[in-house]
């Protein structure tokens, strides 16, 4: 996930994000260099012309003089096809180990459509893997819808702060209950312009008294936020965890075990959509009528996030993708209480 004001690529969890994020480097400090090659040489032959203030040996030498210098010529020449071969090969060795990975055999196969507007998963799993199910290739499916902003989950209530409501003016005729207004207030206009989740994020930095008396305070002038508590819970007090992260938080995630060879393929039954999650290194294409692969083999556990990112509609935003990478033995746990909920086939 990316931290607010980033530059470049997330912390890689993979070696195909390594690889990715070190052709990406290296390419940019070859257009770098290129860039001020030729601003160097810009410089020195218009400067030249116009009588630009530059050492006279670089005018007298390169310019005033020359008419035509052949080594020069190839060298340049020669040099450019030198960067050109560079960057192919690199890139040849990126996509090898991208798109072809060397993993041997499959352990589990998931197929993720794109619909408008959710996912649906299919889970074909060996015996590989430790499930006791009967017979190899046992399958499961089920849909992934985004969840609601703003969820009914039970708040809360038992903080103490000031009694403001929304029907009560507030007396900001002392000088001190003003001056803290404002403080308030600026802190909260500094918050949402800086924080990567705006006024959510102010929940785990400042003190619950601090916020809540600024909510207060604020609904005291008849001002609503817009923020219900329920998205302002941290993690710990929230009771449905999966609501923890702002529009990327789903119904049913994607859960896969860690260590195993994966065959992810992405297909659509409608529209063009996009399977992507930045973390794993993963985006392909979701095409109706034709089915894209590629292979995963992940080493560490974690959660992922993505987005379809192809834009496929009107609630092209409400597709997101939770991947949870487990052990082997929560994952055939998982797996076979999706059986009984219903979902086995």
């Amino acid at each position: 996930m990316k931290d607010w004001s980033q530059l470049g690529f997330s912390e890689g969890f993979n070696s195909r994000l390594d690889y990715i994020m070190c052709y990406y480097w290296m390419t940019m400090g070859v257009c770098w260099m290129v860039m001020l090659l030729c601003s160097y040489f810009l410089w020195v032959c218009v400067g030249s012309l116009n009588h630009w203030p530059m050492p006279e040996f670089i005018r007298l030498s390169m310019c005033m003089h020359m008419k035509n210098n052949e080594k020069l010529e190839s060298s340049y020449v020669l040099f450019f096809i030198f960067l050109g071969i560079l960057l192919a090969t690199y890139a040849y060795q990126t996509l090898y180990h991208v798109e072809a990975p060397a993993v041997s055999g499959y352990a589990i196969g998931v197929m993720a459509i794109g619909h408008q507007w959710y996912w649906s998963y299919e889970y074909t799993m060996s015996t590989s893997i430790g499930y006791k199910g009967e017979g190899v290739g046992t399958k499961i499916d089920y849909e992934s819808h985004a969840v609601s902003e703003n969820p009914s989950v039970e708040l809360d209530t038992s903080f103490t702060g000031p009694e403001v409501s929304s029907e009560v003016i507030v007396d900001i005729s002392s000088y001190k209950t003003a001056y803290t207004f404002l403080r308030c207030l600026a802190r909260y206009l500094y918050m949402c312009c800086t924080h990567p989740y705006g006024p959510r994020g102010m929940w785990n930095i400042d003190n619950d008294g601090f916020f809540k008396y600024i909510v207060s305070v604020w609904n005291g002038y008849g001002l609503d936020m817009g923020l219900p508590f329920a998205e302002l819970e941290s993690e710990e007090k929230a009771k449905v965890v999966n609501y923890s992260f702002y529009k990327g938080s789903v119904d049913n995630v994607m859960s896969l075990p860690y260590g195993r060879p994966i065959n992810l393929s992405c297909t659509s039954e409608d529209v063009i959509h996009g399977f992507s999650v930045p973390g794993l290194g993963v985006k392909i294409d979701c095409i109706p009528g034709r089915i894209n692969a590629t292979k995963v083999l992940e080493a560490k556990s974690g959660v992922y996030f993505g987005q379809c990112h192809a834009l496929c509609g009107t609630h092209h935003s409400s597709m997101p993708i939770r991947v949870d990478l487990i052990e082997s033995q929560d994952f055939s746990r998982w797996f076979t209480s999706s059986g009984e909920q219903g979902w086995l086939d």
